[in-house]
């Protein structure tokens, strides 16, 4: 029996919260107190509205309070809205505004109208329109708490007195209370606020946390997230999302006690906001500002220590992802916002060096206590719920705020502790190493002997076998620098020459670029403009410079990867700007199976796209014999090659109007032959006098066939469609009987005739390829590369799941493939690309350097511009 769409909505949300609770209590309820089992009973002893309203109050922002009148819109679903917010209130899962102690909370849920009608009703009147939301409620703040003003406004009012006791007085609009006391000031314009709004709820704090750190358990959440975990449970039950379909087995032993699990919960919430911190202070995706201290600018490229410096702060000439690039303006006076955003910036990092400061001593606990443990456990890509997993990334953040403020003494420090232990983060060790390296090479007190010292740090990275072939080819060039500048004897030198890596044959194009890096194009500002994001003082400043803008050759904007790939058009290519989506796609295809095979300790939820040990060397040493033998037979697959005798080949025919010039001419050429005759036979002086006879008795068989003209090239036409049509349908065979038996490609068929219909999640395959494009692709690339790609992959997936070129394309008929790795003017190859080419051109398989550079009279134009400007 089909149930009623209200009641059916009702179960899914009440079923999915449910679900975490069924799962996790039987078997990890050692995780939870008392008082919060008892917190869990009196949820399941709610009836069903209530469940489904404090599940779909859960599932929202819980920064704010609900209106209870928009609360009547929303859930419709819901019989008695005022009996379910009764019963919640009741048991003390929900509180009305009567609990509300600050008013900025209550003032967020007023729209901008109706924030100025509460100004004028306690008496602001200077000018409101125009003012941001956040100056509004700041003024509202302001003139509120002012003892003045409360007494000139409230106390005042007719009927008052002026002794200052302050008793309630009802008015035509509201309720003043006067008093000196601030809780009593602010009570009052919480009262005025719910007039307006009516009443509100919010769940509480304390039993949100205590849910959330339910789902977290039930999840296995890895980092946290503002938005919860329950939409993908709710999402998969009403059809909106499909995940794999697995063996699951959980385990209870992922967190070891309530310690763990509380103190792995504050790390990640805490290792969220200072990634949101950094964030906004950097850009995303950008460097930042380089802050120096006084004084540094004329020492910076003497080596000089950080530590060293004193204690002023200036911005350095380098320019960033703010736009800083000196805080002086051209008479030299400070620029106030600059200056103002840099001590902003500052305080940010501080505040993250501080933070850090105080979970270091607990991650040395762990890099202690868990050495042991490490080795001991086959699945030790389990301590990845770690408290000290989380703390290791929390001391990457430091790295990175000490790098920003030029802390090189402190960041060293932090770089050798991470380097001694050999648990967390195995696969940034290159990274340290080399930045290291760096700072003991530039920025030590005695030269030379800080490059000495670099030079023995980039010797033991060679000797680390956790430091990957990406990060190896950058501290091997930074070893022959050294050695070259502290003039180290030929024969003592180290030579890698056998190690260099394979280059991309290059491509020079030209374009026409729109506008320069940072500016706005003329003719394309709507998508493509600055991102502005508000800071704590109401102000905003630019996160991220704007890509450059290139004309494309059909005339249209563009970016430089698409200008290119418009090129590789016009010499017969089709392809995407897919950059790493194309081959992981592949690779997910291909290895569907072995990615959701039974294995213990991967698959702990419904709601997972990978195994927990897809990102560590885990996956491939416990699946080895399935990964070999994959590889194995798709390098060994063969291509049938097109025989001409399977598809038919037919002559080409004339068509209507050539067989129709064919007829005519023939019945031209016997009227002339037969007019010719007859002028023969007669006499001379007879052709005068004698007309043309109308028609001949040999024309009127001709003439005749000319009416079945039609008829008959008609039905040929008809046999030639029919014979191109056995002509397709033979070549459809040819290509289902070559895929069929090509084991790779049928391999990606076969997947993806199974879940490309609902769209399955899975690590790395993008559904945007079409199964036709997908085959094309993997046939030109062929199988032997194609299974060392897969290789690569399913052993270092995550080091190598990035970098791969921009551009896949390729000509099916020729059997061509062709990889792009597309740079701009000033952009350079990464060391993840460089190895990507390396492979790809030992596989040989066909990639390419596109370089695109602005042609002279651009160029000559924008600095023209630039100049005016």
């Amino acid at each position: 029996m089909l149930l009623p769409p209200r009641f059916r909505w009702k179960t899914v949300y009440v079923a999915a919260f449910e679900l975490a609770l069924d799962t996790v209590l039987p078997e990890e309820a050692f995780l939870f107190t008392d008082e919060e089992h008892t917190l869990f009973e009196t949820y399941r002893a709610l009836s069903d509205d209530p469940k489904h309203l404090f599940v779909r109050l859960f599932l929202r922002n819980q920064k704010y309070w609900f209106r209870q009148s928009k609360l009547e819109g929303h859930y419709r679903e819901i019989d008695d809205l005022e009996s379910s917010i009764r019963q919640l209130i009741t048991t003390g899962l929900l509180m009305d505004q009567e609990s509300v102690t600050v008013p900025a909370e209550v003032l967020g849920i007023l729209a901008m109208d109706e924030l100025k009608i509460l100004c004028r009703r306690i008496g602001i009147k200077e000018k409101l329109s125009g003012k941001p939301r956040s100056a509004l409620v700041s003024t509202i703040l302001d003139h509120f708490r002012q003892q003045s003003f409360i007494s000139k406004r409230l106390l005042l009012a007719p009927g008052g007195t002026n002794d200052g006791d302050g008793e309630a007085r009802l008015t035509g609009l509201t309720t003043h209370v006067f008093s000196g006391d601030a809780t009593r000031r602010d009570r009052a314009l919480i009262n005025k606020v719910i007039d307006i709004s009516g009443p509100c709820v919010k769940i509480y704090p304390n039993i949100i946390k205590v849910f959330e750190r339910l789902h977290l358990v039930f999840y296995r959440a890895r980092e946290y997230n503002e938005k919860p975990a329950l939409l993908e449970a709710i999402l998969a039950k009403i059809g909106q999302r499909t995940f794999p379909t697995y063996e699951i087995t959980r385990t209870s032993t992922v967190f070891k006690n309530r310690d763990e699990l509380i103190k792995y919960e504050t790390a990640i919430r805490l290792h969220f906001d200072l990634s949101k911190m950094t964030e906004s202070a950097m850009g995303p995706g950008r460097d930042a500002t380089v802050y120096v201290r006084e004084g540094d600018r004329d020492s910076e490229n003497q080596g000089k220590n950080g530590a060293r410096r004193a204690s002023g702060a200036k911005v350095s000439q380098k320019s960033s992802s703010n736009g800083f690039t000196d805080n002086r303006s051209g008479d030299g006076e400070l620029d106030p916002e600059q200056e103002r955003r840099r001590l902003e910036v500052i305080g940010i990092y501080e505040n993250v060096i501080k933070e850090a400061e105080n979970i270091r001593e607990a991650w040395r606990h762990y890099v202690a206590t868990e050495t042991e443990l490490s080795r001991e456990n086959p699945n030790y890509f389990m301590l990845r719920f770690s408290p000290g997993w989380v703390y290791t990334q929390i001391l990457r953040l430091e790295l990175r705020a000490f790098a920003f403020l030029k802390r090189f003494e402190e960041e060293s420090i932090l770089l050798h502790e991470l380097l001694d232990q050999h648990i967390y983060s195995l696969g940034q060790r290159g990274g340290w190493y080399e930045r290291l390296a760096l700072i003991k090479s530039n920025y030590s007190f005695h030269k030379r002997l800080g490059k000495q010292e670099a030079l023995q740090v980039c010797m033991m990275a060679l000797r680390d076998k956790h430091v990957h072939a990406v990060d190896a080819t950058l501290i091997q060039a930074r070893i022959v620098r050294l050695e070259s500048e502290l003039k180290v004897a030929y024969r003592e030198r180290h030579d890698f020459s056998y190690l260099a890596l394979r280059k991309a044959q290059k491509r020079i194009l030209s374009g026409e670029r729109l506008n320069a890096p940072g500016m706005v194009a003329p003719s394309y500002t709507s998508s493509h403009s600055y991102s502005f994001v508000p800071n704590s003082m109401g102000s905003s400043h630019p996160i991220a410079n704007q890509r450059p803008l290139w004309r494309n050759i059909d005339g249209s904007d563009c970016n430089v990867e698409e200008l290119a790939l418009s090129y590789y058009g016009t010499l017969g290519y089709k392809g995407y700007h897919s950059e790493n989506s194309l081959l992981a796609t592949l690779f997910g295809l291909l290895f569907w199976d072995i990615l959701f095979s039974p294995q213990p300790g991967v698959f702990e939820t419904h709601y997972q796209t990978e195994p927990l040990d897809l990102r560590t060397d885990a996956f491939f040493l416990q699946r080895q014999d399935m990964i070999l033998d994959r590889i194995a037979r798709i390098a060994g697959s063969t291509i049938i090659e097109n025989n001409q005798s399977t598809v038919p080949v037919t002559q080409p025919r004339p068509t209507l109007p050539q067989q129709q010039a064919i007829t005519r001419s023939s019945v031209k050429s016997e009227e002339l032959e037969e007019e010719e005759d007859d002028e023969e036979e007669e006499p001379l002086f007879s052709r005068r006098r004698k007309p043309k006879p109308a028609s001949k008795a040999v024309n009127k068989e001709l003439l005749g066939n000319m009416l079945f003209e039609d008829e008959l090239l008609q039905e040929q036409e008809e046999d030639e469609n029919s014979e191109e049509r056995q002509a397709e349908r033979a070549y459809k065979e040819f290509l289902a009987r070559k895929r069929k038996e090509c084991y790779y490609l049928h391999l990606i068929q076969t997947h993806d005739d199974l879940y490309r219909d609902k769209k399955v999640y899975c690590v790395g395959v993008n559904w945007t390829f079409t199964k036709e494009e997908l085959l094309e692709v993997a046939e030109c690339i062929g199988g032997n590369a194609l299974a060392e790609i897969c290789k690569i992959l399913a052993q270092e997936y995550n080091k190598r799941c990035s970098g791969m070129p921009d551009l896949c394309c390729w000509d099916y008929d020729k059997k061509l493939v062709k990889f792009v790795e597309v740079k701009g003017p000033g952009d350079r190859l990464s060391s993840k690309q460089q190895v990507w080419i390396d492979l790809l051109t030992s596989l040989h398989v066909d990639i390419e350097l596109c370089i695109v550079q602005v042609s002279k009279a651009e160029d000559e134009f924008l600095e023209e511009r630039k100049n005016v400007n």
